[in-house]
């Protein structure tokens, strides 16, 4: 009986769901795995170096940490996709991760995330306090050189450690780090498959054309597909600086593929502007019934993020008890190829959007759709991470071999298999055998 009672305990813990934990692997040693929130079910690791150098060009960069984010399963090693983000001033790598809710989606969609980190320390690199990447350096900083190739080189590190495509990376980030996104996609565009940025401007903030960038592209110029999100009530990123960032973006992308101002990308609007969540019903004050957690924000969430308060922009749809705000979206379309508007269908595919804009009303200097516990982050849609990975795969070429991209055998089932294996071997019949009687036996028989 104890026998059975002991199977039915390991059919009944396999049948038990249990909680992933963060483990280390090949790429993260144990006493680098990081627990910072319980969202994630992947690997979060760091901190990771990439170390200072030169090379024989006389080119100098300088060391900077960096986190990266392996979900429990990842595509097939040659078609990983990669997502780089870059965290804003005043944040650290891991309040970002936490912010802008990438790792979340990772855990659902199975690409990686690196996050590298400004140093604190105020030097000749570009460090500060405050953690704003030094963007402005690229007037005088040529490629290969400065904290922008060390990025460059940890994307490139990344790369080869988890056997990522190169033509799935792609590049984001978040004010300081969404202007040093623009720069990135600048300088290493046969490198970045995409970008991304939320609250930044043009290539150096002061690039209404795309001239500049597209000369900092130099020889390795190609078209960047780029979605911006841009809030109406910034008041860091100021309304001017993110319509420049859309005429800068199509400006840049248009001189790109052949040098020429020729509308190769549409400088005007292709599709939109068309504005969402918007009607009587979307906009409707409603009582606030948010958790405290911040899940879904409450007046002062932003502010005061439970568990822990720190400093950050308010939500201002929190006090109206909105599920999302009203946003603007408009697309600048490739005209060249497949996408040409002779050949392409009626309604524009997102493959063809070149430049991509959402004009997000009521927002502050905050990530659309985040998590406060990060900071910079407003609960209330759009969800524009997803937004942008929508974005990026619909750029991405499709995969050689879908077969392959089959998700492993679940551990459950398995386990589940095991535990009732088991507990048939442990109550089997044993053999009968043959009662041959004894000449006894028989004489009290027949007594």
């Amino acid at each position: 009986m104890r026998r059975i009672l002991a199977g039915l305990v390991l059919v009944a813990a396999a049948v038990v769901p249990s909680i992933p934990a963060q483990a280390a692997t090949a790429a993260c040693p144990a006493a680098q795995v990081q627990h910072p929130t319980t969202r994630w079910q992947g690997t979060y690791c760091g901190a990771l170096t990439e170390p200072a150098g030169t090379d024989a060009a006389g080119n100098t960069w300088p060391a900077r940490d960096y986190y990266t984010y392996e979900p429990q399963s990842l595509k097939p090693a040659g078609s990983r996709s990669l997502v780089v983000y870059l965290h804003g001033t005043t944040q650290s790598a891991t309040q970002a991760a936490l912010a802008a809710k990438w790792n979340d989606l990772a855990d659902r969609e199975g690409f990686l995330v690196v996050y590298p980190e400004e140093s604190a320390t105020t030097d000749t690199t570009g460090g500060g306090a405050s953690r704003a990447w030094a963007w402005g350096r690229a007037a005088y900083e040529a490629r290969g050189n400065g904290e922008m190739e060390t990025i460059a080189r940890i994307t490139r590190k990344v790369m080869a450690d988890y056997g990522v495509d190169p033509a799935r990376v792609y590049m984001s980030g978040l004010s300081a780090g969404g202007i040093m996104t623009t720069v990135m996609a600048a300088t290493y565009p046969d490198l970045y498959d995409g970008a991304a940025v939320w609250a930044g401007c043009s290539y150096l903030c002061s690039d209404a054309d795309g001239e500049l960038g597209h000369m900092r592209m130099g020889s390795n110029a190609r078209v960047v597909p780029t979605i911006l999100f841009a809030a109406s009530t910034d008041d860091v990123v100021v309304a001017p600086l993110s319509l420049e960032a859309v005429t800068g973006w199509t400006g840049m992308n248009d001189l790109a593929d052949d040098g020429q101002p020729n509308q190769s990308v549409s400088r005007q609007a292709t599709d939109g502007p068309t504005t969402y969540d918007a009607d009587s019903s979307s906009l409707m004050p409603a009582p606030n019934t948010g958790p405290d957690d911040g899940s879904r924000g409450n007046l002062g969430t932003c502010v005061y993020a439970y568990p822990n308060a720190h400093g950050n922009n308010p939500c201002p749809g929190d006090t109206l008890g909105w599920q999302t705000y009203p946003h603007t979206v408009t697309k600048f379309a490739s005209n060249t190829g497949d996408c040409d508007p002779a050949s392409r269908p009626s309604l524009l595919p997102e493959r063809c959007v070149a430049v991509e804009s959402w004009f997000i009303h009521g927002l502050l200097h905050n990530y659309s759709g985040g998590s406060t516990e990060g900071t910079f982050a407003d609960p209330i849609g759009p969800d524009t991470t997803l937004a942008a990975w929508d974005f990026f795969t619909a750029h991405a070429p499709a995969l050689t071999a879908p077969a392959a991209d089959v998700p492993e055998l679940p551990l459950l089932p398995v386990s589940l298999l095991a535990g009732v294996v088991t507990l048939l071997l442990l109550v089997r019949r044993r053999p009968s055998r043959t009662h041959v009687p004894t000449a006894l036996e028989v004489l009290r028989v027949a007594q």
